[in-house]
């Protein structure tokens, strides 16, 4: 018996660490494009990166705001239980393709009106092949390059997991402290054992529920328990870039010498997102199983960076630079930064299943956004409820 719980925390926790992979690389999966996105306009770029980030900043802080309550009845003072749970949010068709009309992208990027929806980066759909100008080449008599946009990752949802702490207090009050221990991962997404790693990720989070019903005389004796809840979480993640210039040839703009390649080892991505949550939870338990659902209003807020020297091709057209007329790199630091937050009301039904020290719980929630959640999680500890 004792290897067969040791069994199924081993398997919980390598889909814990997949889960944390998936979402890692949806983050920055486009990272290998950037050099020739950033050969765009500013403005094109910042509209770009801004249609394929939107989606994934809302799918992930819904996704933080689900999964932290499987039963509406705090725990008593002193009882407590340890989760795994994974949430999973998955974008709507809509947002799993990006509409280059909508971009209202400048005129140095050329496509097929009739062609321009590209692969969103939450899905499984093809990036086109578009024909753009780069910086300084004149749209008129000059000649434009190709530029494939980034596929989708291959999979339309963001999944989130986390560890989840509970434990009674006074008052009919619960406390919730989820974390994800910060984690290394090097190219091949393998684990590291220092923060080395090519990307590094990592999630906290505290939360509060309280049975108000306790105040309402005789509504502690309906069968079906309310409580109200409440929590907020916290993600990062970062991954370093090496993107060096793709024409060795070149030299900088404005000078003869060619870049120092140790200027482009500072570059990163970086992704935060902030979630909270609340609303009114319930639940009818029965001997082994327990049904449960809850109203909530959610709301999360993202930041998405560049961050560090990034070298870009252009034509020189400054007629008092010593490189004019030739095609040169260029430098740019911190080349994007976007905020974005997204509000929705959820309603989510669920069950659970406890044999013994045991708990196994699965629910799936609809948002009033169209991003909807599904979340499971497997749970020990000692409790009532």
């Amino acid at each position: 018996m004792k290897t067969y719980y040791l069994s199924i925390w081993q398997k919980a926790a390598i889909v814990f660490l997949s889960c944390w992979m998936f979402f890692s690389e949806s983050i920055v999966y486009a990272q290998t494009d950037l050099v020739q996105i950033l050969n765009t306009t500013q403005s094109d770029f910042n509209k770009l990166m801004d249609g394929y980030y939107k989606p994934v900043s809302k799918a992930a802080g819904t996704a933080m705001n689900h999964g932290w309550h499987n039963v509406a009845e705090p725990m008593r003072v002193g009882r407590f239980d340890v989760r795994i749970v994974t949430s999973a949010t998955f974008t709507p068709e809509q947002d799993q393709t990006l509409d280059l009309n909508a971009l209202e992208l400048s005129n140095s990027f050329l496509f097929d009106p009739e062609s321009s929806i590209t692969a969103g980066l939450l899905s499984s759909n093809q990036g086109s092949t578009v024909r753009y100008f780069p910086q300084g080449v004149d749209t008129v008599n000059g000649s434009p390059a190709l530029l494939t946009l980034p596929d989708g990752v291959g999979f339309n949802f963001a999944p989130v997991p986390a560890v989840q702490f509970n434990l009674g207090l006074l008052w009919g009050t619960e406390l919730s402290i989820r974390f994800a221990p910060p984690l290394a991962f090097d190219n091949n997404q393998d684990i590291l054992d220092n923060s080395e790693g090519k990307t590094k990720i990592g999630l906290w989070g505290v939360g509060l529920k309280h049975d108000f019903q306790q105040w309402i005389p005789g509504f502690n004796l309906w069968p079906v328990k309310f409580s109200l809840a409440m929590g907020f979480s916290h993600a990062n993640i970062k991954s370093n870039t090496a993107l060096t210039p793709t024409d060795t040839t070149l030299v900088l703009q404005g000078v003869s010498a060619k870049p120092d390649y140790s200027n482009f080892t500072n570059q990163q991505i970086n992704f935060t997102v902030d979630a909270f949550h609340a609303g009114l939870l319930f639940s009818r338990k029965f001997p082994i199983i327990t049904f449960y659902g809850g109203l909530w209003f959610q709301t999360s807020s993202t930041r998405f960076e560049i961050l560090g020297n990034y070298p870009i091709t252009i034509q020189d057209n400054d007629p008092n630079s010593l490189t004019f007329g030739n095609t040169v790199i260029a430098e740019i630091t911190d080349p994007y930064t976007v905020t974005h937050s997204f509000r929705q009301v959820s309603f989510n039904l669920g069950v659970r299943l406890k044999l013994g020290v045991f708990s196994f719980f699965v629910d799936y929630a609809t948002g009033t956004q169209d991003y909807h959640t599904l979340s499971t999680g497997i749970g020990f500890g000692l409790y009532e409820n």
